[in-house]
């Protein structure tokens, strides 16, 4: 296939699901940048940082949490504004080497390489920008990486001022380890010169539904239908908020739904990704989440839900530990007006001890639901005595986590393959085992027949086998 090809099948790839492009590629795009809370909180105080000149901004969020694309945004406003910036993400330098990078960027020529020729050639040019009304910004990513002696260099320049403040405005973009780095005791002087801090959180589960929708808009596509609730709760489970493992999830999802002939991606076409990235685990469980439409599912199938048969309420609470004074809290649904199903595994403890019911006169009552005022108390809330039992109950019903179904699909497919096989090479392996030698089979059977021999031998008192009767012992040769 050319590449010419790959790619128009790439193109078609997205167009079948109302997208003019891919949404979710990795690299940084200003146009995907996502308008959540906080960063449009970050990029508030970061502007106000630059126009107020407050010289020394900090930046930091964890991997992957759009750090990168928030500051492609960010240089974008400035050169909207006709500031000059420099850009720096090669961090593994030395002060002289990062001065040296940093005029380049800016666009200066440099004559000499030692440090303090830099510094002057440096402070020239940011007087004379001042003079035209330029607010020079100097942005570092990946900041994390910094030595501390680059860092602690780094007020050298914040110290390149007149009366009018700041001659350069420096913004530190990195992960949690900067924040650390900075505190400590060697960068006191830097860590006082911090003027403006900013920190991108994880997403949330409702800001992760909300990631995916603006990524989708900003590709030509306004179909919520694509990434379902349920997928949603499933790659926020593997994603744990981080947008750029959102983006890789959500990128080959739709490639895997595309080869399956799906319309939209369903939460299968997500733990296969997660399992080809190593990013198995554990997930969260979906009852964890709160997302508005699960929420609202689960409300009304709490009222729509039929109440329990006789056999599922009879596997779910021992009846011989029901007291009979609790019958009274028993009544037929249709005797109350909002029904409250009582917790699997979990019974309440009368208040006093009393003979327990018998089944015969429990089971005339299902099925059953509970008046909660009418449980008995202690304070204000009724006591539960869980048990061995009823846990393992719980632990034998309770819902089957993503992890395990995906393996479990895994496992049936196995088999599937593994019976198709034996059925297309059954004729084939009987005729090559007609044509083993038999030869083999008498090997095995004198190997494992003087191993039977040897172990059926009695011990001696010294702890060694008996030699067979054929056998003369050492005695009797002499």
């Amino acid at each position: 296939m050319t590449a010419t090809g790959a790619a128009s099948i790439y193109d078609q790839l997205f167009r079948s699901f109302g997208l003019r492009e891919n949404p979710f590629h990795v690299s940084p795009d200003p146009r995907f940048l996502f308008s959540g809370p906080a960063y449009e909180n970050a990029l508030a105080e970061m502007m106000f940082g630059i126009e107020a000149h407050r010289g020394l901004l900090v930046l930091s969020g964890e991997a992957g949490t759009g750090k990168t694309t928030l500051v492609r945004h960010f240089l974008q406003w400035l050169k909207d504004r006709q500031y000059s910036s420099s850009y720096v993400f090669h961090t593994h330098l030395d002060p002289a080497e990062m001065f040296e990078l940093i005029l380049r960027d800016f666009g200066v020529s440099v004559e000499s390489t030692k440090k303090t020729e830099l510094l002057a050639t440096l402070h020239r040019w940011l007087q004379m920008r001042q003079s035209e009304g330029d607010t020079p910004v100097l942005i570092i990513d990946e900041a994390q990486a910094l030595s501390l002696r680059t860092l602690g260099e780094l007020s050298l320049l914040l110290n390149l001022e007149n009366t009018k403040g700041k001659l350069l405005q420096i913004l530190l973009v990195g992960q949690p380890e900067l924040d650390e780095k900075l505190r400590r005791p060697e960068l006191v002087a830097v860590r006082q010169r911090i003027m403006v801090r900013c920190r991108l959180p994880l997403l949330s589960l409702e800001e992760t539904e909300q990631y995916i929708a603006s990524r989708l808009r900003g590709a030509g596509s306004a179909e919520a239908k694509t990434f379902p609730p349920e997928t949603i709760q499933t790659i926020y489970s593997y994603a744990r908020g981080i947008p750029r493992v959102v983006n890789l999830l959500c990128e080959h999802a739709l490639i895997g739904a595309y080869a399956d002939r799906q319309t939209s991606v369903a939460p299968v076409h997500v733990r296969k990704v997660a399992a080809e990235f190593d990013l198995i685990g554990e997930p969260f469980g979906s009852d964890q989440f709160d997302l508005p439409m699960a929420r609202m599912s689960r409300e009304v199938a709490a009222v729509t839900e039929p109440l329990k048969t006789e056999q599922h309420l009879a596997a779910a609470i021992p009846v011989e530990s029901l007291p009979v004074s609790q019958f009274a809290a028993f009544e037929p649904p249709a005797q109350i007006d909002s029904p409250a199903p009582f917790p699997e595994g979990l019974v309440p403890v009368a208040a006093a001890p009393v003979a327990p019911a018998p089944v015969a006169e429990l089971r005339t009552a299902v099925p059953v639901v509970v008046k909660p005022l009418d449980l008995p108390r202690t304070g204000d809330s009724p006591r539960i005595e869980p048990t061995t039992e009823r846990f393992a109950v719980w632990k034998k019903h309770r819902p089957e986590s993503a992890f395990h179904r995906y393996w479990r699909d895994v496992a049936e497919s196995f088999a599937r393959d593994m019976r198709l096989f034996y059925r297309s090479t059954a004729p084939q392996l009987a005729t090559i085992a007609g044509r083993i030698p038999s030869s083999s089979s008498n090997f095995h059977r004198s190997f494992f027949g003087t191993l039977r021999d040897w172990l059926a031998r009695p011990i001696n008192p010294n702890g060694n086998r008996k030699p067979p009767a054929s056998t003369p012992t050492r005695d009797s040769r002499h």
